[in-house]
Protein backbone atom coordinates (compact mmCIF):
# COMPACT_ATOMS: atom_id res chain seq x y z
CA UNK A 1 0.00 0.00 0.00
CA UNK A 2 1.18 3.66 -1.09
CA UNK A 3 1.16 6.88 0.97
CA UNK A 4 -1.80 7.57 -2.19
CA UNK A 5 -3.89 5.10 -1.04
CA UNK A 6 -3.23 5.27 2.81
CA UNK A 7 -4.54 9.02 2.32
CA UNK A 8 -7.62 7.94 -0.12
CA UNK A 9 -8.54 5.71 3.22
CA UNK A 10 -8.05 8.15 5.54
CA UNK A 11 -9.91 10.59 3.64
CA UNK A 12 -13.09 8.32 3.04
CA UNK A 13 -13.00 7.59 6.64
CA UNK A 14 -12.70 11.19 7.55
CA UNK A 15 -15.88 12.22 5.01
CA UNK A 16 -18.09 8.72 5.75
CA UNK A 17 -17.59 10.03 9.71
CA UNK A 18 -18.50 13.52 8.97
CA UNK A 19 -21.52 12.79 6.69
CA UNK A 20 -22.99 10.61 9.29
CA UNK A 21 -22.43 13.13 12.11
CA UNK A 22 -23.92 16.01 9.98
CA UNK A 23 -26.78 13.38 9.37
CA UNK A 24 -27.51 12.63 13.36
CA UNK A 25 -27.32 16.43 13.93
CA UNK A 26 -29.74 16.93 11.76
CA UNK A 27 -31.76 14.44 12.64
CA UNK A 28 -31.57 14.86 15.99
CA UNK A 29 -32.83 18.26 16.04
CA UNK A 30 -35.78 17.47 14.49
CA UNK A 31 -36.54 14.48 17.11
CA UNK A 32 -35.40 17.12 19.80
CA UNK A 33 -38.93 19.33 19.12
CA UNK A 34 -40.80 16.05 18.77
CA UNK A 35 -40.07 15.13 22.08
CA UNK A 36 -40.42 18.88 23.43
CA UNK A 37 -43.57 18.88 22.50
CA UNK A 38 -44.27 15.49 23.75
CA UNK A 39 -42.87 16.46 27.47
CA UNK A 40 -45.25 19.17 27.11
CA UNK A 41 -48.45 17.13 26.52
CA UNK A 42 -47.17 14.42 29.17
CA UNK A 43 -46.61 16.92 31.83
CA UNK A 44 -49.46 19.17 30.57
CA UNK A 45 -51.48 18.49 34.10
CA UNK A 46 -48.43 19.23 36.33
CA UNK A 47 -47.22 22.70 37.81
CA UNK A 48 -43.68 23.28 37.62
CA UNK A 49 -42.17 20.17 35.79
CA UNK A 50 -39.80 22.22 33.57
CA UNK A 51 -36.72 19.97 35.06
CA UNK A 52 -38.55 16.70 35.13
CA UNK A 53 -39.10 17.86 30.90
CA UNK A 54 -36.06 18.44 30.48
CA UNK A 55 -34.53 15.49 31.62
CA UNK A 56 -37.53 13.20 29.90
CA UNK A 57 -36.05 14.81 26.76
CA UNK A 58 -32.50 14.77 27.13
CA UNK A 59 -32.55 10.85 28.27
CA UNK A 60 -34.72 10.37 25.57
CA UNK A 61 -32.62 12.01 22.89
CA UNK A 62 -29.62 10.87 24.54
CA UNK A 63 -30.43 7.08 23.82
CA UNK A 64 -31.23 7.15 20.63
CA UNK A 65 -27.64 8.41 19.68
CA UNK A 66 -25.47 5.54 17.87
CA UNK A 67 -22.75 4.42 20.29
CA UNK A 68 -20.15 5.31 17.99
CA UNK A 69 -20.96 9.22 18.18
CA UNK A 70 -21.75 9.58 21.57
CA UNK A 71 -18.47 11.05 22.27
CA UNK A 72 -18.98 13.65 20.16
CA UNK A 73 -22.80 13.53 21.59
CA UNK A 74 -21.91 13.53 24.89
CA UNK A 75 -24.86 14.02 27.70
CA UNK A 76 -24.02 17.85 27.80
CA UNK A 77 -24.25 18.13 24.10
CA UNK A 78 -27.40 16.68 23.86
CA UNK A 79 -28.57 19.39 27.08
CA UNK A 80 -27.19 22.15 25.15
CA UNK A 81 -29.17 20.95 21.72
CA UNK A 82 -32.33 20.62 23.97
CA UNK A 83 -31.81 23.64 25.41
CA UNK A 84 -31.13 25.52 22.16
CA UNK A 85 -33.57 24.08 20.31
CA UNK A 86 -36.19 24.92 23.41
CA UNK A 87 -35.43 28.89 23.62
CA UNK A 88 -35.88 28.70 19.86
CA UNK A 89 -39.01 27.96 20.08
CA UNK A 90 -40.18 29.88 22.93
CA UNK A 91 -38.78 32.86 21.15
CA UNK A 92 -40.96 32.12 17.62
CA UNK A 93 -43.71 31.29 19.94
CA UNK A 94 -43.68 35.19 21.78
CA UNK A 95 -42.38 36.66 18.23
CA UNK A 96 -45.65 35.38 16.92
CA UNK A 97 -48.14 36.34 20.28
CA UNK A 98 -46.46 40.02 19.70
CA UNK A 99 -47.72 39.86 15.91
CA UNK A 100 -51.15 38.85 16.77
CA UNK A 101 -51.04 41.50 19.68
CA UNK A 102 -49.87 44.41 17.30
CA UNK A 103 -52.58 43.26 14.58
CA UNK A 104 -55.63 43.26 17.54
CA UNK A 105 -54.44 46.76 18.43
CA UNK A 106 -54.12 48.27 15.07
CA UNK A 107 -57.61 47.01 14.26
CA UNK A 108 -58.88 48.26 17.62
CA UNK A 109 -57.70 51.83 16.65
CA UNK A 110 -59.32 52.12 13.33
Amino acid sequence: MNINQVIIAIITVLFGFLVSYFKTKSNLKTLVVRWILAAEQYYKDYAKAGTEKFNMVVDKIYNLVPSFLKFIFTKKVIEQLVQNTFNAMQAYAQEQLDKAIDTKIKALDK
